[in-house]
C-alpha cells in the first residue's frame, strides 16, 4: 500500500487564522446576555431574604422610561451586575405603576431607582440608579459597607445599652426619617402580589 503524503501546510491552521478563531471565541463568550433573576412577588422575595439573610434590592421602574431602558440594555445586561446582585441580594423590580403603595412608602419619584432594605424594613440606600456598569456594582459595595456598619452598630449599642442616632449609616436620600421603611412584611401581605406587570 502507498502512503500518500499530505502536505504539512494543508493540515494544520495557519497561525493568523487561529488568532482569529480565538478572537471570535472571546468576543462571543463576553456578549453573553446578563439573565437578572429578578423576583415577581414581594412576599416570596421578603420570605427568601429572611430566610438567607440578605438584604432586598427593590429595583423601581416606569413605562416610557428612556433611563430604564437604557439600563435594562447596559448594566442589567453585564454578567458582573448579575453576579454582585445575585451574591448578596435578593432582586425585586418594582413597577411604580402597579405597586405605587410601595413607591410611595420608599419615597421613589425618579425612575430608575433602587432601594436596598432590610427584611426587617430598614432602610440601607435609596439612589437612582447608574448606568454604568462600575458605579451600579459600586452602589451594590456601598450599600453592603452601610449594612454592616449598621448591624456593627446595632450589636454595640444591644451589648451597652447606649442608643445609636436612628439614622447611622444613612444617606441623604433615605426614604425615612429614622431609617426605616415601616413594616415590610405587613407591605408584602397588603400590596399587590404581582409587583411586575404581566405581559
Amino acid at each position: 500500500t502507498k502512503r500518500r503524503c499530505i502536505p504539512r501546510e494543508k493540515t494544520e491552521m495557519s497561525i493568523p487564522l487561529r488568532l482569529i478563531i480565538l478572537a471570535l471565541l472571546v468576543i462571543n463568550s463576553q456578549s453573553a446576555k446578563a439573565e437578572i433573576d429578578w423576583h415577581v412577588q414581594l412576599r416570596e422575595a421578603h420570605a427568601i431574604a429572611t430566610a438567607e439573610g440578605k438584604p432586598l434590592l427593590l429595583h423601581f421602574y416606569a413605562d416610557r422610561c428612556v433611563w430604564c431602558e437604557k439600563l435594562e440594555k447596559g448594566a442589567f445586561a453585564s454578567p458582573v451586575v448579575e453576579d454582585a446582585i445575585h451574591a448578596d441580594f435578593v432582586p425585586v423590580k418594582v413597577h411604580v405603576n402597579t405597586s405605587p403603595s410601595l413607591a410611595k412608602m420608599f419615597k421613589v419619584d425618579k425612575f430608575p431607582s433602587d432601594v436596598v432594605v432590610t427584611p426587617t424594613g430598614k432602610t440601607i440606600s435609596h439612589a437612582v440608579s447608574p448606568q454604568d456598569v462600575t458605579r451600579y456594582v459600586d452602589m451594590l459595595k456601598n450599600a453592603l459597607s452601610t449594612l454592616e456598619t449598621t448591624s456593627i452598630q446595632s450589636e454595640q449599642t444591644e451589648a451597652s445599652g447606649i442608643p445609636i442616632a436612628a439614622n447611622a449609616g444613612a444617606t441623604s436620600e433615605q426614604s425615612t426619617d429614622d431609617g426605616s421603611a415601616g413594616d415590610l412584611s405587613a407591605e408584602a401581605e397588603n400590596t399587590e402580589s404581582e409587583i411586575i406587570p404581566q405581559a
